[in-house]
């Protein structure tokens, strides 16, 4: 009885040793970039494609693990913008180390909304943007439809848009705050001959106005003409 309690205890012992040693050869990888990387695995990618996710990943199977290699591919991956967040795990696998990529996949898109704007319309800028309703939110496509919807602005002379306020809130809707950009006040210097109201009277703007720099050039030129 008490050789099978002993055999038992040693069994665990061992069992413990290993699990020990095994953790050790774990982190001391992660320090050292010693290991080989044995299997890449991606988890939590509902929506997203798998083989989407693996093109970012510039690591290999059969590579000497390089945490400073790992790091670049996790940004790589999160940079594709379908994620709230991007983690990484090694486990130990067939004499190498495992690298599993865990995902949290952004929400479907239910509703966009756009406010602010008054020079372009909303349908106009839904003509211009990627992002749908039912897609997964995406922050780098996002970015290139706002920078399609300034464009939209800025080839119609309103150079001050701007985007004021962006967020995607945890119902999945879309809000996308615009601020066209309104003059404050007009300030006239360096007429020494000129009265300031005769300059005055051939600005095509007032304070309050959205800037837009057609009519600028055009006031500047009527000034000009004066003499």
């Amino acid at each position: 009885m008490r050789k099978n309690k002993w055999s038992k205890i040693l069994i665990f012992g061992i069992l413990t040793l290993i699990f020990i040693l095994s953790s050790l050869n774990l982190v001391q990888a992660q320090a050292n970039n010693q290991g080989k990387i044995t299997a890449i695995v991606v988890q939590g990618n509902d929506n997203i494609s798998m083989d989407l996710i693996i093109s970012q990943i510039a690591s290999n199977l059969g590579d000497v693990f390089s945490k400073e290699n790992i790091e670049r591919d996790l940004k790589a991956v999160y940079d594709l913008g379908y994620f709230k967040d991007v983690k990484i795990k090694l486990e130990s696998f067939r004499d190498g180390y495992k690298v599993v990529f865990e995902v949290i996949e952004n929400l479907p898109i239910k509703e966009i909304n756009i406010e602010g704007n008054t020079v372009v319309s909303v349908e106009e800028m839904r003509e211009v943007m990627v992002l749908q309703e039912g897609q997964i939110f995406c922050q780098k496509i996002l970015k290139n439809d706002l920078e399609r919807i300034s464009q939209l602005y800025k080839d119609r002379g309103y150079l001050l848009i701007n985007i004021k306020d962006i967020n995607f809130d945890e119902e999945g809707k879309l809000w996308i705050n615009i601020s066209e950009g309104r003059l404050e006040k007009i300030v006239i210097e360096g007429n020494d001959k000129t009265k300031e109201k005769v300059i005055t009277r051939e600005i095509d703007i007032e304070p309050g106005d959205l800037f837009n720099f057609e009519k600028v050039k055009k006031s500047l030129q009527k000034i000009y003409n004066l003499g």
